[in-house]
Order: C-alpha cells, then sequence, then structure tokens
C-alpha cells in the first residue's frame, strides 16, 4: 500500500508523494464514476454509453483527486493521524448505499441498484487504500528517527482462509448471476474483492502475491511510541496511549484501551526482550 520512505522535506506541511497522489487520485475517480454512472445510468442509451460515462467521469474525478491532494499540504498525515478521519473516507458511499436500499424497495430500477452497489464496493476497496497510505504516512512522519530497538515477528497466516473465501463468494457469484440474481451476484463479488484487496492492506502478501516481501513484519520502539510494521502497513501507537503490557502464557498484550495488540509468543523473535524493551519506555515516558 506504498509505504512511504523517510523523506527529508516535511511531511506535515510539504505536498504528498506521488504515490499518495495516484491513489487519493484513484479514490475521488472512482467516487466520480460510480455517482454519475449511477444518477445517468436511468436515461443511458446503451452500455456502451454507459461505460463511456463512467470512464470520462473517472478521468474528471481522478483530475480533480491529484490537484486537491497537491494543494492540500499535509493531507495524507492529517488523515492518517486518528481511525475517526480514516473512517470519515466510508462517508462518500453514503449516497450510493441509499441507492441500493431503495432499488430493494422497489422504488429505483433494479438495474440502478446494481450499478449503485457496484460502485459501492468500488468506492470500499478504493478508500481501504487511501486509509492505509495515509496511516503509513502518519507513522512515517511521527517516526522520522531510527527505531532504538527491533525485532521481527511472523504473524499468523490467513492464506486457506482468505482463499476459500474468495473462491466460495466467487462461486456463489456465478450461480446467481447465472440464475438471473444481478444485485446478489455483485454483492458476492463485492465481497470477493474486498478480500483480496484487505489482504495487502493488513501485510498479508503471501495469498495473492508471489516471492518474499521487501520489508519483513518487525516491532519497532522508538522515542515517541511503539510501531508494529507488515508489508505495506505501519500501525503507531504513542507511549501515553499504553496503558499496560503484559507477557502471558501464550501471548504478549499491549493494552491501548479498546484496540489491545496481541502477539502470540511463538510469532516474536524475542518476546521477554519486548517486554522488557515497551516497560523501560513506559517509565522513561512516565506513563507507568
Amino acid at each position: 500500500m506504498g509505504r512511504n520512505t523517510k523523506a527529508t522535506a516535511d511531511p506535515e506541511s510539504g505536498p504528498p508523494d506521488g504515490v499518495f497522489q495516484v491513489v487519493f487520485g484513484v479514490y475521488t475517480g472512482v467516487i466520480v464514476a460510480g455517482s454519475a454512472t449511477t444518477v445517468v445510468e436511468p436515461n443511458a442509451p446503451s452500455t456502451i454509453a454507459l461505460l463511456g460515462t463512467a470512464f470520462a467521469a473517472f478521468l474528471v474525478g481522478s483530475a480533480v483527486g491529484v490537484v486537491l491532494t497537491r494543494r492540500l499540504h499535509g493531507l495524507p498525515v492529517w488523515l492518517g493521524r486518528t481511525w475517526p478521519r480514516r473512517v470519515t473516507i466510508a462517508v462518500s458511499m453514503a449516497l450510493l448505499v441509499l441507492t441500493v436500499l431503495v432499488s430493494l424497495l422497489g422504488v429505483v430500477e433494479s438495474r440502478s441498484g446494481v450499478v449503485a452497489l457496484g460502485s459501492t464496493f468500488g468506492v470500499a476497496v478504493a478508500g481501504l487504500v487511501v486509509a492505509r497510505c495515509a496511516e503509513n504516512r502518519y507513522v512515517d512522519a511521527v517516526t522520522c528517527d531510527e527505531p532504538l530497538e527491533t525485532w521481527q515477528w511472523e504473524p499468523s497466516s490467513f492464506v486457506n482462509h482468505d482463499r476459500l473465501l474468495v473462491f466460495a463468494w466467487g462461486g456463489l457469484a456465478v450461480i446467481h448471476g447465472v440464475s438471473g440474481e444481478p444485485l446478489t451476484a455483485v454483492t458476492w463479488v463485492g465481497l470477493a474483492t474486498t478480500v483480496v484487496a484487505f489482504g495487502p492492506a493488513r501485510g498479508r502478501v503471501e495469498q495473492w502475491l508471489p516471492g518474499e516481501p521487501d520489508t519483513p513484519p518487525e516491532v519497532r520502539v522508538y522515542e515517541a511510541g511503539i510501531v508494529m510494521t507488515r508489508p505495506y502497513m505501519q500501525e503507531f501507537v504513542p507511549w501515553k496511549s499504553v496503558s499496560h503490557v503484559r507477557l502471558r502464557n501464550d501471548e504478549l498484550v499491549i493494552d491501548r484501551g479498546f484496540f489491545d495488540w496481541r502477539f502470540d509468543r511463538d510469532e516474536l523473535e524475542d518476546p521477554e526482550a519486548v517486554l522488557a524493551a515497551i516497560e523501560r519506555r513506559l517509565e522513561e515516558a512516565g506513563t507507568r
């Protein structure tokens, strides 16, 4: 998801990097294309005309998104700083979801609902990528120094689980498509696509991408806080947000409100060393 390397420019005041500009441009392009296609669909003379409208709207929306990111300096860092800000990306799906609901109630043609549903999933996947890129940029901004200590870890694999879901939901999509239930078919296609996108977004690349990742999963301790990295993703917790850390029989638990971090003991390179380093930093930071 475009993990950004540490740049010399200030990421909070300078323009976003090229990768984020492209990602955000695709996101806005999908929003504009989905909205325009949903609105135009009832009066579209043909499928080709509808696809042409979607393509033109996507190009316009993408261009607008790239221009916005260039003008809104510090956008990725601001967006990635807190999870409520990243969740706001989903607000753009509200109108499309409403169209799907009224379609199910028979208020609008079912074909409009199919278009809106497909657009909703497109926006959801694009928004997921934007949110992940934004969080990566925020972590880069607050951890511009070198880590004090680093340990490798091997997160649990969900390869077979994800592949099974994609296979099962893809099969259901084909069945419902052949049965003349396009809305249900698009639903299953959208769910399968979301699983495919969610794997790399969570740093799980072995499902779909061959070879070893360039960035191995690590737990890093910085002056500002602790970072959990995977390929294409980073998560950061400042020391003030960590209330407690403990090593139980089977896992290391970092208490941080409603969103605890849990690592199986056998996943970590040296769980005792990780525990000691975190406890030491908590004491130095005055949070214990």
